[in-house]
């Protein structure tokens, strides 16, 4: 059971993280190797790394600490996965909904979600 709440806390901010990181690369020219590295760097040097740095502020063998290495290393490949999402989805749409008078909020909230399902289904697959 508590291998299940931290699978769904990783997951949950991992998919929060890269879903914002991804939307700000789509949207702007921001470039998105910055995300990439945990993909290219061996899984023991982001263990060791993340040792060291989880054991300051004692959360080593935590549910916390676990669950935060594992958004680490989920976050590439749900940013990728969502980039490509937002780079495909049809911009006019939000801007569409913006004449009808929805606000900025209100797009985030009702309408990127249902353009992006496909990305966030595929994601949650992984």
């Amino acid at each position: 059971m508590i291998a299940l709440a931290v699978g769904l806390m990783a997951t949950l901010l991992a998919t929060l993280l890269a879903a914002a990181a991804a939307y700000g690369t789509a949207r702007s020219w921001l470039n998105r190797l910055v995300f990439l590295p945990p993909m290219i760097v061996p899984n023991i040097v982001i263990a060791v790394a993340l040792f060291c740095v989880f054991a300051q502020p004692c959360l080593i063998a935590t549910n916390l600490g676990i669950a935060l290495g594992h958004t680490l290393t989920a976050l590439p490949i749900i940013f990728v996965i969502l980039l490509t999402t937002f780079r495909v989805m049809d911009w006019r749409l939000p801007r569409a909904a913006a004449t009808l008078g929805a606000s900025c909020w209100q797009q985030v909230r009702l309408i990127l979600p249902l353009l992006v399902k496909g990305g966030t289904i595929t994601k949650a697959s992984c």
